[in-house]
């Protein structure tokens, strides 16, 4: 297009290429003031033409010479018109057909619908390599649940040691059965999987549904205090220890209960009854925990 506009434009001013080019493009696009340049550079030579007629005073030359420029504007029109597509219209300046040409051609925003993207190979191709939105949702969301169970494993592997430190210092009355023992101990620390905790150093904050456990007046709760009460509610423990220090798993000397650990509350309850001093220490720790384990609350 730029070569054929100059063409035409050489034709109209009689210009040589070079001169002309320089005064409608900026690059391979066409000046604002083209049109302008055209017509003054149009309008010179046609001046100059008049002004060399004029000397010959002469009305028929005067009406050949418009004759002629009428047909030579018809030519550059139909010239015009073939090499671009726009044709001037009646009573059309050379601004409105440059503009009207510009406009046609004025690079277009191709668009393809939705439904026609999809089904290009390319689409499609990437569609095969990429993972799914949902799969990669539900990848990230286990991952971040492992980081999230991994960091709680290894905050209560820091925890419970702490928990059951102070429990020992407290000097539980534990059953004499080692395997008794031990499973007593673990139900209890299991208590403390339901809470949350901040540490620092030796400084151990118990958070429970994101607000921090408080005492009665608004203060953190200490967490020896916090350990303490709940170790209440699954031991009994010894005034002092015994002369020559305590048994394995600090639990009192002497004969451990033989008795049948209890299947429902009330068979407990029974049994409890008729039972005093250590046995009933014994059996009612065993027994409580025991109950527990079966699901029953006591």
């Amino acid at each position: 297009m730029k070569n054929q506009l100059l063409k035409i434009a050489t034709k109209l001013t009689g210009k040589p290429e070079e001169e002309i080019s320089s005064l409608l493009f900026d690059g391979d696009n066409i000046k604002d003031d083209a049109a302008d340049v055209i017509i003054a550079e149009a309008e010179s030579k046609v001046a100059k033409l008049r002004t060399s007629l004029k000397e010959v005073e002469t009305t028929s030359f005067d009406k050949g010479f418009q004759k002629a420029e009428a047909k030579y504007k018809t030519l550059a029109e139909r010239e015009f018109a073939e090499k671009t597509g726009v044709e001037f219209n009646d009573g059309e300046t050379i601004d409105d057909l440059i503009e009207r040409y510009k406009e046609v051609n004025k690079p277009r925003k191709v668009t393809m619908p939705d439904d026609e993207v999809k089904k290009h190979p390319l689409y499609r191709a990437l569609e095969k390599e990429r993972v799914p939105k949902t799969e990669f949702d539900r990848v990230n969301s286990e991952f971040e649940q492992y980081k999230q169970q991994a960091a709680r494993r290894e905050m209560l592997s820091r925890v419970k040691p702490s928990v059951w430190s102070i429990v020992t210092g407290m000097n539980p009355i534990l059953p004499k059965e080692p395997k008794v023992a031990e499973t007593h101990r673990n139900v209890f620390l299991n208590e403390f999987d339901q809470f949350d905790y901040q540490v620092e150093g030796d400084d151990i904050l118990v958070i429970k549904d994101g607000k921090r456990i408080e005492d009665s007046l608004g203060n953190p709760l200490k967490f020896v205090d916090f350990v303490k009460d709940k170790a209440t509610t699954y031991f009994e423990f010894m005034k002092q220890p015994p002369v020559g220090g305590a048994g394995q798993h600090g639990q009192a000397q002497g004969g451990a209960v033989s008795l049948a650990m209890p299947k429902t509350v009330e068979e407990f309850n029974s049994v409890r009854s008729k039972l005093s001093g250590k046995e009933l220490v014994e059996y009612d720790t065993a027994g409580r925990l025991h109950l527990r384990q079966l699901g029953e609350k006591i």
